[in-house]
Parts: C-alpha cells; structure tokens; sequence
C-alpha cells in the first residue's frame, strides 16, 4: 500500500502529482500571457483531487489537551465537533478538579457550538490543517489552540468572553498538542483553498502556503491518528514553531 502524502515534503510527491502541478503552473503562465483566468481547471482540479484521495494525505490538528484525552485519542481516535464532545470534555476536567462547575457552564454557554455562524460549518466535522507551513504563516491564527485548554472545540469562548479568570485557569491546563492523521480526500469535504491551489502554490516553493479542511463524518465515528507531538517531544516538526 502506497505511504500517505506529507504535502508539505515535495520530494516524496510521486511523478504524477509533480507533472499535474507542471502542467497547471505552465497553463496559467499561457493564459496570463494571453490576459486570460488563471485558475487551475476543473478538469485538472479533479484529477489532483482523485490522486490525492487514493494515497491519502497527513493532515494536521492543533490543539491542547490533558493527558487522559490524549491516551484517548490515541487508543480511540478523534471525534467531530458536536455538543456530545464539548459536554464529555468539560465534564471530565470538572471531575478531575480541573475547572469549576461555573467555568463549565461558562465554556458550555458560550463555545463555537452556540454560534449560529459557526455551528453549521463545524457540528459533526473535524477541521485540520493541510499544510504545516499554515501553523508559522499565520501564528496568530491558531496560537488559540495550542494556549487554551479545548482548542477549536472552545476557541471562540476565549476570544470573546471577559472573564480572564477562567482564561487564566484554561492556559494552566493541560498541554499544546499536534495531533496527525491520515485522511482521504472526499466529495463532501470542504477545502479553503482547493487542494489544487495547495498543490500548485507548494510547488512553485511558494512561503507560507496555508490550507484547511472540514472533514464531516457520521456521528459516532472516530479517525485513528498517526502521532500526537508536544512542543518537547523530538519528533516535533521543524516547521512547526513551538508554542
């Protein structure tokens, strides 16, 4: 069985991929020349997608977590973005003396989950990274993640909430976590930008390529993952920078 893609690694891209972002690079550069759109075609877009969707690529979760959610996670796999996860994560810190009932209740009431926006994009889905390149290219971006207990799962609490008491208790808890795992591209993902676009910018040795994935599966599934890295760990990326 053919390895996973490390997307950010173009010299483990087999000959097709190099050839199809190629010919994507050399189309744009006719059609520029001649004042044309330069996006890579649909028909190309579909074949990079197919290639891709057959190997597999490694993508990437930031997050923080405890260490009873780590072996988890390891041993189960991840689960979706969902009121059921926010609830059992929040619970069992309470249990484990963590965070309080309040500060429950403030993370429960006040989570991406209570966001109209943000709740149809998230709910049953696991959002990740497509490329490593996106953690340093927009440290800001997803320094949440790795600095507050709960990661995307309660982000837009911190963001939002005045309460720094319980900003302060979640910074304590836990550590930041780099969670890998092998996923193959599908239909009812969605990618910003296309994995196409990904593919072509790495290619040309463009800096700070970023890309993301909201990947839906059915409740109750779980994803195996292939690492969980902590800053300390040896095996951290090296492109990664450690928060």
């Amino acid at each position: 069985m053919e390895e996973p893609l490390a997307l950010d690694d173009l010299a483990s891209w087999p000959p097709v991929l190099q050839e199809l972002a190629d010919e994507c690079i050399q189309l744009a550069q006719r059609r520029s020349a001649e004042g044309r759109e330069v996006e890579v075609p649909q028909s190309l877009s579909n074949v990079i997608d197919h290639e891709l969707s057959e190997r597999g690529i490694l993508v990437h979760q930031c997050s923080r977590l405890l260490a009873a959610e780590v072996r988890d996670i390891r041993e189960n796999g991840l689960r979706a973005t969902s009121s059921a996860l926010l609830a059992d994560k929040v619970e069992a810190a309470v249990r484990a003396g963590f965070i309080t009932r309040a500060q429950a209740e403030l993370i429960m009431n006040n989570g991406v989950l209570t966001s109209r926006d943000q709740l149809r994009g998230r709910n049953d889905a696991i959002c990740a990274l497509t490329t490593l390149q996106a953690i340093g290219a927009d440290p800001e971006g997803v320094r949440s993640f790795f600095e507050y207990w709960g990661g995307e799962i309660t982000y837009f609490w911190q963001l939002h909430t005045p309460d720094t008491g319980l900003r302060e208790t979640l910074r304590s808890v836990g550590e930041p976590a780099l969670i890998t795992f092998v996923h193959h591209p599908q239909s009812t993902d969605v990618y910003a930008p296309d994995l196409s676009t990904v593919v072509v910018d790495l290619w040309r040795n463009r800096s700070a390529v970023t890309g993301e994935v909201h990947i839906r599966i059915q409740p109750g599934t779980r994803l195996p993952v292939t690492t969980i890295a902590h800053p300390g760990d040896p095996w951290w990326p090296a492109m990664v920078p450690r928060p």
